[in-house]
């Protein structure tokens, strides 16, 4: 190695150095982290041009076979990509984490914002209805029974809508009971809107699970009343439970439009629905419910059809047999409209 090599291997590896320096202080103005760098890069070279210079003065084989000289250039530029790769890796990892927090927090808002505008838009039509009555009630006093009663449904159907908010975004745990399957399902279509031009057929032989009651109720009120909603015209209402070695298996069925193709993969989603009033809350409030009773619920539709919608609870869920009496009892507790 002569004088010669290491002066142009010292401009080489300056030049190097003060690109990647350059490069450095581009992506981060206030960081001084490639001067104290480049400062060890020309350390180093020194040190290994001592070290080299020592080796041609003693080994001088090595020098004439030039692999010193190849040697040195190659560690060299292998210790500044190595400086390079593991200066941005870090960098990296931050903008990463920056940009994975700016993310969240703006996924958050844009939920947040679309909860807020879809209570609003819903609340809107049942608080201006109700803003409209009573001015028709000071002034038609004579029709009061009548303003009053659509007053009433206006408020409960604000109730509702924040009730399915409020069911969402709570995550209460399970209250087992032993449940008679046959009466729930009575119960559901007692507490149910059933129109008069929808036919209900039902069958559910009496077995008992255990299960959260008034959960698994108001989940088969949302599919009932999903049901219903889609039959503006009439039509097969269609609930048909059966146990067995598996489990508890309960099909909603209903003979309407069908779920265009498009939306069958939403169905489970919050906020989304196809109809022109609610949140869209229902139906992923029911899958949440379902599953954590370690069950699983899906459909079957065919626009122009009807749709089926099919929970399945486990075996490991279904309880021992009671007697009437105490099922009686028990499922004549809590009997109010589902929240």
């Amino acid at each position: 190695m002569t004088p010669q090599h290491l002066i142009f291997d010292l401009i080489i590896i300056g030049i190097l150095g003060y690109i990647a320096y350059i490069f450095g202080r581009k992506q981060n103005p206030t960081d001084n982290t490639w001067l104290k760098r480049l400062s060890a890069v020309l350390k180093l070279e020194f040190a290994l041009g001592l070290f080299l210079f020592f080796l041609e003065y003693y080994v001088r084989d090595m020098s004439d076979s030039g692999v010193n000289w190849h040697s040195y250039q190659i560690v060299m530029v292998l210790f500044l990509l190595v400086s390079y790769i593991h200066e941005n890796a870090e960098n990296l990892e931050a903008i990463v984490e920056e940009r994975t927090r700016d993310l969240l927090e703006a996924e958050r808002m844009a939920a947040l914002g679309k909860v807020v505008s879809m209570v609003s838009h819903d609340l809107r039509g049942p608080l201006q209805k109700i803003r409209n009555l009573t001015y028709l009630l000071e002034h038609e006093p004579h029709r009061s029974d009548e303003y009053l009663n659509m007053i009433n449904d206006s408020v409960l159907f604000s109730v509702d809508i924040l009730d399915d908010l409020r069911e969402h975004t709570r995550d209460e745990p399970l209250t087992l009971i032993d449940v008679e399957v046959s009466r729930l399902l009575e119960q559901v279509i007692s507490d149910s809107v059933i129109p008069e031009n929808v036919e209900v057929q039902l069958t559910a032989p009496p077995h008992h699970f255990r299960i959260d009651y008034n959960k698994m109720r108001r989940v088969l009120w949302n599919l009932v009343k999903n049901a219903c909603e889609a039959m503006p015209d009439g039509g097969v209402l269609k609930i048909d439970a059966k146990g067995s070695s598996s489990g508890l298996i309960i099909d909603v069925s209903d003979t309407g439009a069908g779920v265009p193709e498009d939306f069958q993969d939403k169905l489970f989603m919050a906020f989304n629905t196809t109809k022109g009033k609610g949140m869209g809350l229902g139906l992923a409030y029911s899958k949440r419910t379902v599953e954590q009773h370690g069950g699983t619920i899906g459909v079957e539709t065919e626009v122009g059809i009807g749709t089926t919608f099919r929970i399945h609870l486990p075996s490991d869920v279904r309880a021992d047999l009671v007697t009437d009496a105490q099922s009686v009892e028990i499922v004549s507790l809590s009997l109010e409209t589902p929240l």
